[in-house]
Formats: C-alpha cells, structure tokens, sequence
C-alpha cells in the first residue's frame, strides 16, 4: 500500500508540473504580442512644430485647394511620389477644406515646369490657371528642404497656402523632423499608437522611425496640424 500511495503521488507531482508547463507555454505563445505591444508606450516630452504663421481661420469662402506637387531641387519625382502621397493623405483627413492634387504633367503641361517652390516666383497664370482647371479657391505648395532616408531619418519641410485671386498668404510653415532628437521619436511613436495600430496591429512603434514613407506620414500631420481653423462666422 505504501509503494502504490508514493508511486500515486509521484504521478500527481508529474501531472501538476506537466499542467504548470503547459499553461506557461500557452501564456508565451498567446500573450507575449499583447503584453508587448501593452508596454510599448513613448514616454518622454513630445516634439511641437512652432516655426509656422498664419493670417488668423481660414476664410469661409476658401473651399477647395490645389495642392501642387512636392518640390525638391535633389530629390527625383520617384523618390518623392511616395512621401508626397503620404503627406496629403493627411492633410485629406484634417477636412479644413476639399483638395485637389495637381500632378507634374498638369504642372508641366500648364505651365512648362513639374514643380514649383515656395520661395520662387510663381508662374504669371499659374492662379487664373488653377481657378479655372480646378475651380480652386487657394493654392498650397509644399517644399522638401531635407531628406535622409536612412536611421536617423529626417524630413525638412516648407510650405504655403495662398489664397487665389488675392494672394494673400494664409498660412506658412518651415520645420525640420529629425528622428535623432528624442522629443520628435516620442511624438512619431505617438503618431503611429494613435493612428496605425489598425493598419499595423502587430507593430511595434519604433517601426515608424524605420520607415521614411510611415514617418512622412507623421510629418504630414504634424505639419498640417498647424493650419488654422476654418472661420465659423
């Protein structure tokens, strides 16, 4: 009787470690992502672009943009399409107004160059043109002053929005995001927790500092963050 009990309790003490083992198996295979992406929280002070004016809300009568393509004195069309794509997707989703994205064979075809700076003369039709093609109220140009696609990366950025007939300037920015000051990692971390955890559920936020066109999108929105509000009176 006493060799059966301990060989009874031996298999007991198995079974309860085998139980013990098991369920810490499950645990890691099921809940390590979880607890992963629970933790992944950017701490520390985020970065706010502050280099930027503006000429009060924006006018009631200002309904539709064109929004000329990204320009770049280094940068090739190609390697630009998809940071532009990037950023006006954001500034689609801040719905200040409608917009109508002007493409580099409309700009060449019109007016005889595939982009125009924020800096540099604008053509002499270029508001008469876009009024009439597009119906738009206001004009907005978006400069690329820097870019390095490689950690740490950086995107500098310029931009205007200027009113059609008048142009008048409404509002204007000039930034540089550089990944490698801790407050702008913080802030795309932010970006992508609050903005693409259904597009990559699976991500950890420090992606976002990997990727130069997930990082434009960020710019993008911390650019155009800083538009106005439309004038409600």
């Amino acid at each position: 009787m006493r060799r059966a009990s301990v060989a009874g309790a031996a298999r007991s003490l198995r079974s309860i470690a085998f139980g013990a083992v098991a369920g810490l198996m499950v645990i890691v295979f099921t809940g390590c992502s979880t607890v992963d992406r629970d933790m992944d929280i950017p701490v520390g002070r985020a970065y706010k672009p502050a280099n930027f004016t503006h000429a009060g809300p924006l006018p009631a009568s200002l309904r539709r943009v064109a929004v000329l393509p990204l320009h770049s004195r280094v940068w090739t069309d190609e390697e630009m399409g998809s940071l532009e794509e990037a950023m006006t997707a954001e500034l689609a989703k801040l719905g200040r107004f409608e917009i109508t994205p002007v493409s580099r064979s409309d700009m060449e075809a019109m007016f005889g160059v595939r982009s125009v700076g924020t800096t540099a003369a604008l053509p002499a039709t270029l508001f008469a043109a876009l009024s009439e093609r597009f119906g738009a109220d206001g004009v907005l140009l978006v400069d690329l002053t820097h870019y390095k696609p490689y950690q740490p990366l950086a995107i500098g950025v310029r931009a205007r929005l200027v009113e059609i007939p008048s142009g008048r300037a409404l509002w204007a920015f000039d930034d540089l995001f550089d990944v490698s000051q801790p407050s702008v990692a913080v802030a795309a971390r932010r970006y992508y927790q609050d903005n693409s955890r259904q597009t990559y559920p699976l991500g950890h936020t420090s992606g976002i500092l990997q990727s130069p066109v997930r990082f434009a999108k960020y710019v993008g929105s911390a650019m155009f963050g800083t538009l106005p509000p439309r004038d409600s009176s």
